[in-house]
C-alpha cells in the first residue's frame, strides 16, 4: 500500500507544520479521506516526490 504525506498549507500556500503519514490503496481513497479532515485548511497530499493533489476548502474538484 503507498503512503502518503499530508501536509497543511498555510495562507502563501508554505507548508505549515509537520506532515502526516497515511496509507491508502488509491489516490483516490487518500484523497477521499483527507476531505473528511479539511476543516477550512487547504491540503496537499503527496506520494514519494509526486503531488497527487492539492484541496481547498471550497474546491469540489481537486488540482492534480
Amino acid at each position: 500500500m503507498p503512503e502518503y504525506r499530508i501536509f497543511q498549507l498555510d495562507d502563501a500556500d508554505r507548508f505549515r507544520g509537520p506532515s502526516k503519514a497515511a496509507t491508502h490503496e488509491t489516490d483516490q481513497d487518500a484523497i477521499a479521506e483527507v476531505r473528511k479532515t479539511l476543516d477550512g485548511a487547504t491540503i496537499e497530499i503527496w506520494e514519494g516526490s509526486r503531488r497527487v493533489a492539492t484541496i481547498r476548502p471550497n474546491d469540489k474538484t481537486p488540482r492534480v
